[in-house]
């Protein structure tokens, strides 16, 4: 079945990418798919893939059929265009990159091979497919129709009437698998997984969002009447009696049941349609962060490193340098779904042929560099390479295929260069054993385990110290670790004396600003090489401790390519 069906859509006429006449291919789609989609989602397309137990929400389950975000409603296929806009675009606030560094014609491909893991696609067609004729322009009544649509269709139930995810349902739902599941947080900015336009927002709106509570509001859901809304007696403890009198009185301008029965059903789907406009605009107005709409996609965001005198002089990310050097907004990916994520890093890079600087600078309301135990977690953000810049690995780690050098810098190392920060400062009020013996060959004396003046002592039975592990070194030369990996679960330290990246991060006012900094050309086997003249990719990480970041928990970049310049 699955080689009838792949040979069905080898030959089928796609019309994506603009007016483009592109003929489908399966086969290449399925090389695609292995290489760039089935770490998450699995050979099978099951969902089930390597990265899977890293992300939440899941990543799709190709062979049901059923997907989150199109143009048809609920229950129904996507079109091809669906699929494709969604491989493109990706789902901002999910870990679903956009895979817009693809050609159009691989997407299509992708689109034509992934169809092959549901028998829906070769039985069934995408039916009732949303059309958007105009789109209107935000007004301030609009804004107040909106909120009195908000209470009556009950959106607050779930969002929250402040539209934070809080409502007093949001704990108990769970998608069509039973899995649990979290209503989308409308205050923040630019995450709406299908899209953050108003035409993405009616859509998602008009057909809702399969497999999930989300319904749909067609023109049956929104051709309200005064009838609809006898009392508002629900509304009361959520919102005051001046908004439940507002509401009301936008009651009262309802249509009603025998003279809704008397419009034709143009007129019908008007009145729906101005109900779903005006409820767009009102949950866009909800966001309270003031921040602007953020791109998910990466072949517009690329990144240079500025030529610069000397590098030295921006090692340190307070250095008045580095204010006329532009930077770039990056999206990040959030893999384990969360409340309030950082969704966004801004990068700046300079090089002076030598070596190369990187700056970062994210938000983050806590300064966590205390991460002295295991149920302590502490802020970090990392740069990631593939070894060889002409590869492509798997952005998460590499894979077994393609090896990636990995910049780590740590919050609480930072710290440790101050200050050693040891066992009694975890934990103050501990008791201890005192061990009255000579230790270390010299004269008898008394060391405290419990102490954190121990870095002159050569313990054997230390693991940490006695094996070099950087982790236990109680002096460090730099806040960053470097390391390789070839997939999960495969992270290595480089050893102690190919440590030769550094780093400097400051926290004020709510933000990180970290540089990490590195000679071009290493000679660390383990290293990558970094050329003038050259572009490769490069991707960025960042763990908020607050939210108990650690590992695979934590924000990402997809890959985006990095230009060197070569003055």
């Amino acid at each position: 079945m699955l080689i009838i069906a792949v040979a069905f859509v080898a030959v089928g006429v796609q019309f994506l990418d603009g007016s483009v006449m592109m003929t489908s291919d399966a086969s290449r789609g399925k090389q695609l798919y292995e290489r760039y989609c089935a770490n998450c989602h699995g050979l099978d397309g099951k969902g089930e893939g390597s990265a899977a137990k890293y992300l939440f929400p899941k990543p799709r389950d190709f062979t049901r059929g059923l997907f989150k975000f199109q143009s048809t409603p609920v229950g129904s296929l996507p079109t091809d265009e669906d699929l494709h806009r969604t491989i493109k675009n990706g789902m901002p606030g999910s870990a679903m990159p956009a895979w817009d560094r693809l050609t159009g014609q691989e997407r299509n491909d992708l689109v034509a091979y992934i169809k092959t893991y549901s028998e829906r696609f070769q039985t069934e067609q995408p039916t009732d497919v949303l059309t958007i004729e105009k789109e209107p322009e935000a007004t301030p009544e609009m804004l107040q129709d909106g909120k009195a649509v908000y209470a009556l269709a009950g959106c607050w139930r779930c969002h929250g009437k402040t539209g934070a995810g809080d409502g007093p349902s949001a704990n108990d739902l769970k998608d069509d698998l039973e899995r649990p599941i979290r209503p989308y947080n409308f205050t923040r900015a630019g995450a709406f997984k299908g899209g953050g336009t108003p035409r993405d927002i009616y859509q998602t709106f008009s057909t809702g969002i399969g497999g999930t509570p989300m319904p749909g509001y067609g023109e049956d859901a929104l051709t309200l009447t005064i009838e609809s809304f006898p009392d508002l007696e629900n509304l009361e403890g959520q919102y005051t009696p001046e908004e439940i009198h507002d509401i009301r009185d936008y009651v009262s301008k309802l249509p009603s049941e025998v003279e809704m029965n008397t419009k034709t059903e143009t007129e019908r789907k008007a009145l729906a349609d101005a109900k779903r406009w005006v409820l767009v605009y009102y949950v866009l107005s909800l966001s309270q962060s003031g921040k602007s709409q953020i791109s998910y996609t990466i072949t517009d965001h690329p990144i240079t490193a500025v030529s610069v005198k000397d590098v030295s002089q921006f090692t340190d990310p307070t250095s008045t340098q580095w204010s006329d050097i532009k930077e770039i907004e990056l999206a990040l990916i959030s893999l384990w779904q969360r409340e309030t994520p950082t969704d966004r890093v801004h990068v700046k890079c300079v090089t002076d042929r030598k070596s190369i600087a990187f700056r970062l600078e994210w938000e983050d309301p806590t300064k966590d560099d205390n991460a002295l135990y295991n149920a302590k977690f502490g802020d970090a953000a990392a740069v990631q390479f593939p070894l060889d810049p002409t590869t492509d690995p798997f952005f998460g780690m590499g894979d077994t295929n393609f090896v990636v050098n990995i910049w780590h810098w740590k919050s609480w190392w930072e710290k440790d260069r101050v200050e050693y920060a040891g066992v009694t400062s975890a934990f103050p009020d501990m008791a201890v054993d005192g061990y009255p013996f000579d230790v270390t060959g010299s004269s008898i004396a008394e060391y405290f385990v419990s102490r954190d003046s121990a870095k002159n002592i050569s313990m054997t039975w230390n693991a940490g110290w006695g094996s070099g592990n950087l982790l236990s070194a109680q002096v460090r030369t730099s806040s960053v670790e470097d390391l390789n990996a070839k997939g999960f679960g495969t992270l290595t330290s480089q050893a102690a004396n190919a440590q030769n990246v550094k780093g400097k991060g400051i926290w004020k006012d709510g933000k990180w600003s970290v540089v990490l900094y590195r000679s071009l050309d290493s000679k660390e086997k383990d290293d990558v090489v970094l050329k003038s003249s050259t572009t490769i990719p490069v991707a960025f990480a960042v763990w908020d401790g607050s939210l108990n970041d650690r590992n695979g928990q934590k924000m990402v970049t997809n890959w985006y390519r990095l230009n060197i310049v070569a003055k």
